[in-house]
């Protein structure tokens, strides 16, 4: 089935679902959208995943996949919001890396800039010269160069020169040796198998020089151990994480969660993985670096710009590695 007759199929489905609910008691209804929601998501996982498998049985690399998908909704990763107000959400991003010792005259690399949403505040930030990222997704770089423009200027862009790559693969060949004080991926790698993660490791160490600190997120593996609601009991937790996922229709993410308990590494889609601190201190250690878990410099739970399950950690070369 192609993309096109599947996307025309689900959009069935999902017009006699809306019909169909008028006829279920109301009392039913929310737990009816809270199943079709999970449906929905199961199917279509389904169908990426077997797009996926059929990609790669053609020599296809995952992270190929992915950008051919990214470029598919290149043009409204906003979600059709406001393009000021969806890029202002990146200040939070700014403040952490401030907190965490970024100045004016540092360099930073964002992996997987997407559309800018944090470069447009690193750029303004930065001096001249001093920010350049890649994605993998050469629309939504197209997409994002735009956006920049409106809300930096054309001028200011100019002045601060940026430096942007597109990539399909981690190697990071494509920097010719160039070194960053900081190095900067919020959610990404959360978007990439294990394999993938551990080639990134590999190889991140060509941008790193013995200063440099990465920062990056990731998504906790174990529903324990979610930032929101530090305060609570573990039952009155997860009762609270639940009631907030399923608002913002990520139920989904929960059921992964508790059915894969004691796990470090938690698939939840095609695209999503959930991980622990420890799944990556396995993967970083032994292969020179030292890693931290700062998340308590995350802003408060449902602060614009981070996910409610984003964990930050810090990662350096370790002496003599």
């Amino acid at each position: 089935m192609t993309a096109n007759r599947a996307a025309r199929k689900s959009s069935i489905y999902e017009r006699v679902a809306r019909f169909a609910k008028y006829f279920v008691p109301p009392a039913l209804r929310p737990r009816l959208r809270k199943e079709y929601s999970y449906l929905v998501r199961f199917m279509r996982d389904r169908r990426e995943k077997k797009e996926l498998r059929q990609f790669q049985e053609h020599g296809g690399t995952y992270l190929a996949w992915y950008a051919k998908r990214l470029n598919r909704g290149a043009n409204d990763p906003a979600g059709k919001r406001d393009v000021a107000d969806w890029m202002s959400t990146g200040d939070a991003d700014l403040r952490v890396a401030v907190a965490l010792g970024l100045k004016p005259h540092h360099s930073l690399y964002e992996f997987g800039c997407g559309d800018f949403r944090a470069g447009n505040r690193f750029i303004r930030y930065l001096e001249s010269g001093k920010y350049a990222a890649n994605d993998a997704s050469g629309e939504r770089i197209k997409y994002g160069e735009a956006c920049l423009k409106q809300i930096l200027g054309e001028e200011m862009l100019r002045q601060k020169a940026p430096q942007f790559f597109v990539n399909l693969d981690n190697s990071f060949d494509w920097l010719n040796g160039r070194k960053f004080d900081f190095l900067w991926a919020s959610a990404v790698l959360p978007h990439m198998p294990e394999h993938d993660i551990a080639d990134f490791f590999d190889n991140v160490r060509k941008a790193m020089h013995g200063d440099s600190v990465f920062l990056f997120t990731y998504s906790e593996a174990n529903i324990d151990e979610f930032r929101v609601f530090p305060d609570l009991s573990g039952g009155e937790k997860h009762r609270a994480v639940r009631v907030l996922a399923e608002r913002t229709n990520t139920g989904y993410v929960i059921r992964a969660l508790e059915a894969a308990r004691g796990q470090k590494c938690v698939e939840v889609s095609v695209k999503d993985w959930f991980h622990t601190f420890d799944f990556y201190r396995g993967i970083v250690e032994p292969r020179g670096y030292a890693i931290e878990d700062v998340s308590k410099t995350l802003p408060p739970e449902e602060r614009d710009g981070f996910q409610m399950w984003d964990k930050l950690a810090k990662v350096t070369l370790r002496r003599g590695a």
